[in-house]
């Protein structure tokens, strides 16, 4: 799950992520089918309340304490 303030950064992660996979397939790194089950396990999301069934949550915010804050007050 990838979770982003707005949809549109959400589809500008995807696009990038789905870049990346396309240039790994056409160098052979990985396999068509490799890349469909990658891109078919990642979703997209601004609500933080979809990530409740997550294992594991990395979290990369902006390094400003008061963006932080507010990030983990809404989570908990």
């Amino acid at each position: 799950m990838v979770r982003e303030v707005n949809a549109e950064l959400v589809d500008k992660g995807l696009k990038g992520i789905e870049k990346n996979l396309n240039r790994l397939t056409e160098k052979g790194t990985i396999t068509e089918a490799v890349k469909k089950e990658i891109r078919g396990r990642l979703k997209g999301t601004t609500a933080i309340e979809d990530l409740k069934n997550c294992d594991v949550i990395v979290e990369a915010i902006i390094e400003q304490l008061p963006a932080k804050r507010d990030l983990f007050w809404r989570a908990g």
